[in-house]
């Protein structure tokens, strides 16, 4: 681990420890949504103070670290996914389902009036479960124009802890909240540019325009607005300074900042599961799989029945090599996703890589039993491999007669080790193949085998075939197989070829695959090293995990193994999507690699030599 994933690992772990001693989550935490208020006076009273109660109540009650707030662009974000009511409808009808939905035990809804020159608001908190009223009604009465008077003394009825709202202009939240609710794009940008405008110091403002900046792919223009925004730092509220400061760091992908935003993040609402689940993803993409499960388990104590972030803890879980764990918490992903095979295909991921693989192939079966379709039948495919883990290759083969389509194929034929048999099938079926997606990939498929075969003039047409009909949706693999049948040369060349292909690549990109693979296929081992292991430090945490073991392998030719050896304790999950045509570079060889470094060598050069290995 470098010095810098464990300091970033240190920050996580020193916030989860001061989250753990400052406040415990009880054993269910409140979680409150606050709907749109309905408006009883149409025509006294302004539509837009509908959404404005709920947006400066749920700010406001943000700074109590006791509860939980859900901001209502969470619930928004779930409108556009569910395909629910226009978010104008008031909240009781269009909204308390997306509350449950986000995982809300505590349902705030309420409405307002305006007579003889007063508003009138009220707010009830109902418990969904039991549909009984946890508190209120609450009730205020302010000047008819004092909507963020009449939020806030109900934000106070429910929480001494109320903060401020971030701005005391009744025309800037006006605008805001109107932006908030817009149809379009350009009506969302002109609302938030006239609340800053009326209130520069209107942190909300600032974060809502530079979101639609960037949906707009002006990143320029966001940036520029979020630093304008931090220049006036001292005057935002907690909660926009974290969302300023997230926006900022996720557009800039910078770690530090990142880092720095998450920390704020979690000092600010320790009880926000989605910024647990944040520190969670970003440890993850980092390999600190220990801070990630800390995380994820920290998110669960707050919203128990988020079914992702039990799967997602899972696959974290087993990373960080604790399997208990991780069947554990499938098991509660299972509860709440009884039909959904998706729980059984992740366990099955998880067996597979604890290289349990009868029981990861009996749960990829049970998952396409439960859903044939489930992944394109991909189960079938992940059983067989899971089989052929242990060398047998005929009980594999009865295992992929269960699909015809991969019992039949080139694929299957060279991972089960007859590789001749494969290549002459797929050089014979490609021409004929139908679309230009299929052939493309296959010519690509038969470059990265002539190459595994030792044959790079093969190889070198093979790759002008599969150039001749690529297609964007095969361009980055054809692009790699062209430039991994590239004669032979020094590293240093091969570096220089790189840059001219794939010029301003950012890193981890498909340049720094093809460089690494024709560093392997070329015998430069040494060389490939540093490529692959940023590869492989950028790999997601239930990713793609084969760079792990290209870097096994250059590790082990280059006189390393007690380095390659803790890359070779997992097995990476069967691949089943675009990027398979580069199988061949690990599998079988991630059972050469184990009998090099002595793990059960015997069994482990069997199963290889079964496979085709030579």
């Amino acid at each position: 681990m470098s010095s810098r994933t464990a300091r970033g690992a240190c920050i996580l772990l020193a916030a989860l420890a001061a989250a753990s001693c400052s406040r415990k989550a009880p054993a269910e935490t409140e979680r409150l949504a606050i709907l749109r208020f309905e408006n009883l006076s149409p025509g006294t009273a302004p539509e837009w103070a509908g959404r404005a109660f709920s947006e400066v109540i749920t700010a406001e009650l943000s700074g109590d670290t006791g509860l939980y707030a859900i901001p209502a662009s969470r619930l928004q974000q779930l409108n556009s996914a569910m395909g629910a009511r226009p978010v104008s409808a008031p909240g009781i009808s269009a909204e308390a389902p997306l509350a449950i939905a986000a995982g809300a035990n505590r349902i705030g809804y309420g409405a307002y009036s305006v007579t003889s020159g007063r508003l009138h608001a009220r707010l009830t908190i109902e418990d969904p479960e039991g549909r009984r009223m946890a508190r209120g009604p609450i009730e205020v009465t302010v000047e008819a124009s004092d909507v963020i008077g009449a939020a806030t003394s109900l934000a106070k009825a429910v929480s001494a802890k109320a903060q401020p709202y971030g701005t005391t202009n009744e025309r800037a939240l006006e605008a805001y909240t109107t932006a908030m609710e817009a149809p379009d794009g350009g009506s969302i940008a002109a609302g938030a540019q006239q609340a800053i405008a009326i209130d520069p110091n209107f942190g909300s403002a600032y974060a809502l325009l530079a979101e639609m900046r960037a949906k707009q792919q002006d990143r320029a223009g966001a940036l520029s607005l979020l630093q304008a925004a931090m220049a006036r730092e001292g005057a935002l509220q907690p909660m926009e300074r974290v969302r300023i400061a997230m926006l900022d760091a996720s557009l800039r992908g910078d770690p530090g900042s990142m880092e720095k935003a998450l920390g704020l993040f979690l000092k600010t609402s320790p009880l926000d599961p989605a910024a647990w689940r944040a520190a969670a993803q970003f440890e993850a993409t980092r390999h600190n799989y220990l801070a990630a499960t800390l995380a994820y388990q920290r998110a669960l104590a707050v919203e128990p029945k988020d079914a992702t972030s039990w799967n997602e803890l899972g696959y974290t879980a087993a990373y960080a090599g604790n399997f208990d764990l991780a069947r554990t918490a499938i098991g509660h992903y299972r509860e709440l996703r009884p039909a959904d095979p998706n729980p059984l295909d992740t366990l099955g991921d998880i067996e597979f890589l604890a290289g349990r693989f009868a029981e990861a192939e009996r749960l990829y079966l049970e998952a396409n039993q439960k859903s044939p379709q489930f992944l394109g039948g991909a189960d079938v495919y992940k059983a067989a491999v899971a089989h052929l883990m242990t060398g047998d290759v005929t009980g594999a083969d009865a295992i992929a007669k269960k699909s015809d389509a991969l019992a039949s194929s080139a694929d299957w034929l060279w991972l089960s080790g007859r590789r001749e048999q494969a290549f002459a099938k797929l050089s014979a079926d490609a021409p004929a193949l139908a679309g230009r997606d299929a052939q493309s990939r296959a010519y690509t498929q038969l470059t990265i085998w002539a190459m595994a075969m030792g044959d790079r003039d093969a190889a070198a047409r093979f790759s002008q075939q599969a150039a001749a009909t690529a297609t964007p949706a095969t361009g980055a693999i054809v692009a790699v197989a062209r430039f991994i049948a590239l004669p032979p040369a020094p590293p240093e060349e091969w570096s220089s070829r790189a840059s001219q292909m794939f010029p301003n690549a950012p890193a981890g990109s498909v340049k720094d695959y093809a460089l690494a693979y024709a560093l392997l296929l070329d015998g430069h081992f040494a060389a490939a090293v540093p490529v692959l292991t940023q590869l492989d430090a950028r790999t997601p945490a239930n990713g793609d995990r084969s760079a792990a073991v290209e870097l096994a392998w250059a590790l082990v030719q280059s006189g390393k193994p007690q380095d390659a050896a803790p890359l070779l304790k997992l097995n990476p999950v069967p691949n089943f999507g675009a990027t398979a045509v580069f199988v061949p570079l690990y599998f079988p060889r991630i059972f050469q690699l184990r009998a090099a470094i002595g793990e059960n060598a015997p069994e482990n050069q069997r199963v290889y030599a079964a496979l085709g290995g030579k």
